[in-house]
């Protein structure tokens, strides 16, 4: 039996095709073999992956909670302490309802133990606004100053060192600082113009000269003018004296704690500061010790 040439061509195209098809079922067989044995390692895997992914959720978890329940925490801490500071004021002369200003030194004064406390938080002090404050107004009060001059210098000395949230963080964490670092932390005198907006106008120019020269010293050693004596204004300079002795009776990061005895002899001994006022400091605290 012949065939035609186009026969024979039609089987051998039909041959070949079906040889593509047989290639194409052997590889597919192979993937599908080789896809089988991972899916079984897998298989073996996922009790591990699940439990590790829910370790994971419940640190998450535990987290979460930890976060809220300490924001939580700190806003009551929060509430508490402002009522307390509010009692505290009212009971203050200086805040008595017969001065004019009451209404607007009440509301300042908050604001005022606000930012100091934010002021604590940046630089790593633990209660030096009501410290540096309580001592400035006992002094104030030493030296019979009017009702309004003790009030001003009580809300200056929550805010003196407003000038620290502009200088990072970690610096107030550093025991020992590099000259480079020093340097940056003494312009925190200068470092407030931006951030007085809530002192009201008439206040400001006070403000500003306690900002400005709470670190100059009677011997003219201070920054940043280096002015001495009476270029000063006797705010700065009983500033000046509150802040070293609250410094020095209080751990630092770099250096601990010494006693009131101590602290006083040190700033007794000082060319740095007015040795007048430290007079009226040291009788503050001998009535507050006593």
């Amino acid at each position: 039996m012949e065939f035609s040439e186009t026969y024979i061509y039609n089987v051998k195209r039909e041959l070949k095709r079906l040889r593509m098809f047989s290639d194409i079922s052997e590889t597919l067989s192979e993937l599908f073999s080789s896809s089988s044995g991972e899916t079984e390692e897998g298989m073996d895997l996922l009790p591990l992956f699940i439990g590790i992914g829910a370790a994971l959720l419940f640190v998450f978890l535990v987290f979460l909670a930890v976060t809220i329940i300490k924001n939580f925490w700190n806003k009551y801490l929060f509430k508490l302490h402002k009522k307390a500071f509010i009692q505290k004021i009212n009971k203050m002369e200086c805040f008595s309802s017969d001065l004019p200003e009451s209404a607007a030194l009440h509301s300042f004064a908050l604001r005022c133990w606000e930012t100091g406390l934010a002021i604590d938080a940046h630089t790593d002090r633990s209660n030096n606004v009501n410290l540096v404050s309580d001592l400035v107004y006992r002094m104030c009060r030493e030296l019979k100053m009017e009702k309004l001059d003790c009030a001003l210098n009580f809300c200056a000395a929550m805010i003196y060192d407003i000038g620290f949230l502009d200088i990072p963080g970690y610096i107030f964490m550093t025991e020992i600082l590099t000259q480079d670092e020093r340097n940056i932390v003494k312009t925190h005198v200068m470092r407030f113009q931006d951030r007085i907006d809530f002192i009201p106008e008439q206040w400001q120019v006070f403000f500003t000269q306690v900002v400005m020269y709470h670190h100059e010293n009677i011997n003219g050693t201070g920054y940043p003018g280096g002015y001495s004596a009476d270029e000063i204004p006797v705010a700065a300079r009983m500033l000046r004296i509150a802040e070293s002795y609250v410094s020095l009776t209080t751990s630092r990061a770099y250096h601990r704690a010494k006693t009131s005895r101590s602290a006083l002899v040190e700033l007794k001994s000082s060319p740095f500061y007015d040795q007048k006022l430290v007079s009226v400091l040291e009788k503050v605290v001998s009535v507050k010790n006593s």
